[in-house]
């Protein structure tokens, strides 16, 4: 019980609050930090795993990666560039450029 309690407040505060969850100065430096790493072609997500932030593209988490990634895929192949721009990691990449 006490593991199930760890790990959904670690799910709580890596995938929900991601950066925002850090204290005002660590979270400037490391905002930095992602700003530096995005301009050299590094991308690193601010909130966690991929899965979290495709969320509002309507694919669900799953234990079976290899399902979640042809779902993934098959999404952002289908997907209008609009909808791709209107994913949450979209927006988050856009406002580090």
């Amino acid at each position: 019980e006490t593991k199930n309690l760890v790990k959904s407040k670690k799910d709580e505060y890596y995938h929900k609050k991601g950066l925002r969850g850090l204290p005002l100065e660590l979270r400037e430096k490391t905002e930095n930090m992602l700003k530096i790493l995005f301009n050299n072609n590094v991308f690193i997500l601010p909130n966690g795993e991929l899965e979290t932030n495709l969320e509002d593209a309507n694919i669900p988490h799953t234990e079976n990666k290899n399902e979640w990634i042809t779902s993934a895929i098959e999404y952002i192949d289908s997907a209008s560039i609009e909808q791709l721009r209107n994913l949450n990691i979209a927006r988050y990449l856009e406002n580090l450029n």
